[in-house]
């Protein structure tokens, strides 16, 4: 076995896992289980953030959790494979790399801003997502299928990017 395959092997079980190891709680959190992290959801919560009218106790627990673990977790997801990692994708200069990344950032705290400093309310929504969150399991499922996968591998992917353009200034 080449190193290339086992390195996206271990690459993919690291990703998966750690978004795994996040996700599960959340479901803890449905049943009623407190978690010291849900302490500080009073910084996003007053702010901004996704909640429901019909659950609003479960919908700010999950909030709080979501946005403090998942930046979190995505953060010690790259600590892991920081040194595996390495775009595929050569760029033909700096200028199109800076400009890339400048694009894939700025995208990133659009998700983040509008997470933490604009209000969401979901019973107010249309179609899916109003259909989806009016029981509690579709509210769940909401918070573990979009939520969270969405603020994770966003910052993750935006690690890879900026550890991407170190190496490749200091080579």
């Amino acid at each position: 076995m080449d190193k290339k395959s086992t390195i996206a092997r271990n690459f993919s079980k690291v990703t998966i896992g750690f978004l795994l190891i996040g996700i599960l709680p959340m479901f803890l959190i449905v049943c009623g289980v407190d978690f010291p992290v849900i302490l500080f959801g009073k910084i996003i919560n007053n702010n901004g953030g996704i909640t429901s009218g019909n659950f609003p106790l479960v919908s700010y627990r999950l909030n709080s959790y979501v946005g403090i673990v998942a930046p979190l977790l995505s953060f010690i997801a790259f600590l892991t494979l920081y040194r595996a990692l390495d775009l595929k994708h050569k760029f033909e200069t700096n200028f199109k790399l800076y400009a890339t990344f400048f694009q894939y950032a700025l995208f990133v705290f659009v998700i983040y801003y509008l997470f933490y400093f604009c209000h969401l309310e979901l019973t107010e929504a249309n179609g899916l997502i109003r259909g989806l969150t009016n029981g509690i399991l579709g509210l769940s499922l909401f918070y573990t299928i979009i939520v969270f996968p969405a603020m994770y591998f966003s910052l993750l992917i935006f690690f890879i990017f900026l550890n991407s353009i170190i190496k490749n200034n200091l080579s």
